[in-house]
């Protein structure tokens, strides 16, 4: 494949940032492998569906450290935070 073209040069772009969704996916990669959610200081990962309640199933996967608390509420701060503006 042969691709023609010019050089041309970019000097500004218009970008919008969703900040919030952002935050979002910030705090879902600070999750630990496989966890889905932290709760009362433990850490849930999804265990299934139940088909008759329509419901995913989830089960207790190990504690938080202090540390992962700490930075969950900060990011769960935030984006409430920005939320609401």
């Amino acid at each position: 494949m042969i691709v023609k073209g010019k050089k041309t040069e970019v000097r500004h772009f218009d970008v919008e940032i969703d900040v919030v969704d952002i935050l979002m996916k910030m705090l879902k990669n600070s999750n630990p492998i496989g966890a889905e959610y932290l709760r009362d200081g433990v850490w849930y990962k999804e265990d299934g569906f139940d088909f008759h309640k329509r419901e995913e199933l989830y089960c207790e996967m190990r504690e938080a450290t202090p540390q992962e608390i700490e930075i969950h509420n900060a990011f769960t701060t935030i984006i409430n935070y920005t939320k609401k503006k």
